[in-house]
């Protein structure tokens, strides 16, 4: 780019993230939804059609926003995968990263879950089609992450399970979504250092089976 396209795109940069800025708060305001474009256009400051130069539609902002989350997730994982550190360590950072940032926007991500919701959603995914492959490179970003931490916990000989290292990554991944879901049912966020514990107990001594009882 010259650096007229560079001042170009850094404006637009900037008035994207004040549209998303403001729909990450109208979202945990009203849900997502029950959001209306117009709203999310008016606490940025833009009037609807201005908006309309910047996101096409809603979805593109959910998605958009989505991405946004996702890739602070991704950095601070891979911030915690270049430690030197037990594998015990840092799964359990993993799993206080993940549900920090997921209990900081939890209706939000509540929502973005929401099956019947993502269904309906995916109705518009071919006009969406770029947004949502970043939004899945972004997942596939975390679980790689996932992946490394327990590849070294294996070398290093700290993981002794005879379990494939992919199945080991969807039981990790899946630990912190059974606790979004209890967050989500139960309408209550737990507290996030004694989950935390709580899942790296479980990694360490899994469901710790009384040998009497075999």
């Amino acid at each position: 780019m010259n650096p007229k396209e560079l001042r170009e795109q850094a404006v637009k940069d900037a008035k994207c993230g004040l549209i998303l800025n403001a729909a990450h708060q109208i979202f945990k305001e009203k849900g997502i939804w029950n959001s209306r474009i117009e709203d999310i256009a008016a606490a940025a400051g833009f009037s609807k059609p201005t908006l309309y130069n910047y996101y096409p539609d809603k979805e593109s902002i959910i998605i958009s926003l989505a991405i946004r989350e996702l890739q602070v997730i991704c950095e601070k994982l891979a911030s915690v995968a270049k430690r030197e550190s037990t594998f015990t360590n840092n799964i359990e950072e993993c799993f206080r990263i993940i549900l920090t940032q997921v209990s900081e926007s939890f209706s939000m991500f509540m929502d973005m879950s929401d099956y019947h919701q993502i269904t309906l959603l995916s109705l518009h995914v071919a006009k969406n089609a770029e947004l949502v492959r970043r939004f899945q490179q972004m997942k596939d970003e975390i679980q790689a992450t996932f992946v490394a931490l327990i590849e070294k916990g294996i070398a290093s000989g700290e993981i002794g399970s005879t379990l494939p290292v992919d199945l080991l990554t969807q039981i990790a991944m899946v630990m912190t979504h059974a606790i979004h879901t209890k967050w989500k049912v139960t309408g209550k966020i737990d507290d996030i250092e004694v989950v935390t514990q709580q899942l790296g107990n479980f990694v360490k001594y899994g469901f710790s089976i009384n040998s009497q009882n075999k």
